[in-house]
Order: C-alpha cells, then sequence, then structure tokens
C-alpha cells in the first residue's frame, strides 16, 4: 500500500464544502427520525439537549476530523498512517482509519436498499399507484415491494448508477458538481413544502409538538439520544468527514465552516420535522418513526390534502436526492482509499468500490 500521496483536487468554494457536509447529514435521520425523536423525548428540552451535544461535543469532533484529513491531504486509513509516523506512535492507530472507513460501508449497505425504497416510490408515485390510499393499502403495497425483490432490481440499478457516475467523475467534476445543483434542489423542495404545510392550518399544532417544553422529561435517556443522534447525523466517526476534509483549501477557517455546518444541519432536520409533523398532524394520524412514517404515513397522510399526489412525489425527490448526497459521502472514503492508497485510477476506484459494495 502506498503513502504519502496528496490529494490533488479541493473544493471549489468553502460553501461547497458546507453543503457537502450538510448533504451528507441530511439522510434518514433527520427524516424519519429526528421529528418522532423530538417529539417523543420532551419537544424544545431534548432540543436544547440537542443542540449542547451538537455544539459542545459533534462540532469540535468534527473539527478534529476535518483538521487531520486536511492536515495529510488523504483517506481516513493513510491519514492514521501517516500521522502516527510522525508521531512516532504505535503503526495500530491505522486500524482507527480502517474502522472509520468500514463504518462508512456497512451504514451505505443499509442506505442502498432503503435508497432502492425510495426511488421505487417515487416511480410508484409518479405513475399514479398510491393515489388515495388508506393505511391498510399502503402497509399492503410496501410488504408487497419486500416480498418481490426483483421489483427493485430497476431502481437499485438506477441509484447505484447515479452514485457511480458521481464517485467516478472524482472530486472538482463529480462530487462537486453534484453537490452544487442536488442541494439546491433538496433545499428548493423542502421550501416549497414547507410552504404548503405552514399553508395547512395544522403548522402550529406541529409547531407545539416539536417545541413545547418539558423540563420533567429530562433524564440519562434523553442525553444518551440527543448524543447519539448528534453523532449520527453529523456522519462523526464514519471517515467522511476526514475525507471531505482533505479536500479543503488550507486558507479556510475550519471552527466557522464546521460551526456553520452543525447550526446548518440543525436547522434543517427542524424545518423537515415541521413539514413531517404538520402533514401527519393534516391527516389526523399519530406520528411515527422509522420505514413506517416514510412509506406508509405519509403516503396515506399527503393522499388526503389537496395536490397530494404532487406534493408527495416532490416529498419522495426531496428524500432520493437525501439519500444520493448520503451514499455518495459514504463512499467516498472507500473510494479514496482505493484510488490514493493502490494506485487505482478514480473512475477503476468508484466501479471498484460501487460494484463490490453495492451489489
Amino acid at each position: 500500500m502506498q503513502t504519502g500521496r496528496k490529494a490533488q483536487e479541493l473544493w471549489s468554494h468553502r460553501s461547497v464544502f458546507i453543503l457537502a457536509l450538510l448533504g451528507s447529514s441530511a439522510g434518514l435521520g433527520n427524516i424519519w427520525k429526528f421529528p418522532y425523536l423530538t417529539g417523543e423525548q420532551g419537544g424544545g428540552t431534548f432540543i436544547l439537549v440537542y443542540l449542547f451535544c451538537v455544539l459542545l461535543v459533534g462540532v469540535p469532533i468534527m473539527m478534529a476530523e476535518v483538521l487531520l484529513g486536511r492536515r495529510t491531504r488523504s483517506n481516513p486509513v493513510q491519514s492514521m498512517q501517516i500521522l502516527s509516523q510522525e508521531a512516532g506512535a504505535s503503526p495500530r492507530w491505522v486500524w482507527a482509519g480502517w474502522l472509520a472507513v468500514l463504518t462508512g460501508v456497512l451504514i451505505f449497505s443499509f442506505y442502498a436498499v432503503v435508497a432502492a425504497w425510495i426511488f421505487h416510490y417515487i416511480f410508484s408515485l409518479s405513475a399514479g399507484l398510491l393515489v388515495d390510499v388508506g393505511a391498510e393499502q399502503a402497509s399492503d403495497f410496501f410488504a408487497a415491494m419486500l416480498n418481490a425483490p426483483e421489483s427493485l432490481l430497476i431502481s437499485h440499478s438506477i441509484f447505484m448508477l447515479v452514485v457511480l457516475l458521481i464517485l467516478g467523475a472524482g472530486v472538482r467534476r463529480g462530487l462537486d458538481r453534484a453537490i452544487r445543483y442536488l442541494m439546491p434542489l433538496l433545499l428548493l423542495l423542502l421550501f416549497i413544502l414547507l410552504v404548503y404545510a405552514y399553508n395547512s392550518g395544522y403548522f402550529a399544532q406541529a409547531y407545539h409538538y416539536l417545541f413545547a417544553f418539558h423540563p420533567d422529561r429530562i433524564d440519562a435517556g434523553m442525553f444518551i439520544a440527543a448524543l447519539s443522534h448528534a453523532f449520527f447525523t453529523l456522519s462523526l466517526g464514519m471517515g467522511v468527514v476526514m475525507t471531505y476534509g482533505a479536500y479543503l483549501s488550507r486558507k479556510e477557517s475550519i471552527g466557522q465552516t464546521v460551526a456553520c455546518v452543525g447550526v446548518l444541519d440543525t436547522v434543517l432536520g427542524l424545518l423537515v420535522g415541521m413539514v413531517v409533523i404538520t402533514v401527519v398532524f393534516a391527516a389526523q394520524m399519530e406520528p411515527a418513526s422509522g420505514p413506517g412514517l416514510l412509506f406508509i404515513t405519509l403516503p396515506v397522510a399527503f393522499g388526503q390534502m389537496h395536490a397530494g399526489q404532487v406534493l408527495c412525489v416532490i416529498f419522495f425527490l426531496l428524500v432520493g436526492f437525501a439519500a444520493v448526497t448520503s451514499v455518495i459521502s459514504l463512499l467516498e472514503p472507500a473510494t479514496a482509499l482505493l484510488e490514493q492508497s493502490f494506485a487505482l485510477p478514480r473512475p477503476v476506484a468508484a466501479c471498484v468500490s460501487v460494484g463490490a459494495l453495492g451489489c
């Protein structure tokens, strides 16, 4: 394995780096877990605890990861190898880099399956297959999809092809360009849904659900839930932040940049939560979490609203964009490892990482 090779490509601008990290964090955790978790754990009280964890724990760790990546201009494995050699430390520190890459790969294996479901729903909703359905019909549709994996082959293949094309094009022509288009589109779709939710008549009820203070619920469980979600949503310990940091210009302030990511990620999660909870309350349904919320509750809830089919397609497009930006971040450490440490051309490294891990 080669060592000491420096990354040749950098992000075109600091804003792209911020959007890249935001795209990595704006995934399923913010969509199908954070709104329900906030409401169940104490609303505004949980949000304060979560902000405490993000600002005092998450942001400093993210700063450290960005600093390590930018210092070495390498993937996590090579970064730990270079730094341990320079410090005269144990060479076994390299296993921390391998563990980070492996963590991203394992999370990707979950994301790739759910992404295929999301793309399948986008196609099905666009074709009018989930119009004005009830909870039982939506549940049956989801179960039928899971029991017929061959029907997911096309959606899975399309998703993996998109990821392959982005990763294979490199940092500037692939990741940078994709982030500059996908993230503004994601934010635009979120804005459209937020405006509709605000005019639905249930926005105030959703606001109370998410932000009402319940100090009596503060306990160790709340702190653990907030801290674990902060680690997950900020993509900490997965090699993502370290790898993306390797492409950041040395003239940029790490502290200001990372703090901006932490704040924007929290704001994005809360805005998504307002949309999701408002739609659920407008349909007179109970908030839920996990696949049941995304693939059963929300299609039913959107179906009961004016222009619900269009709005549901927009929502799943938003989730689809979030899945793409999350997955390319999860696979970038493995792709960079193959490219930098094993001297594989970028397209070949992307094919190996996507082909070997996505099949």
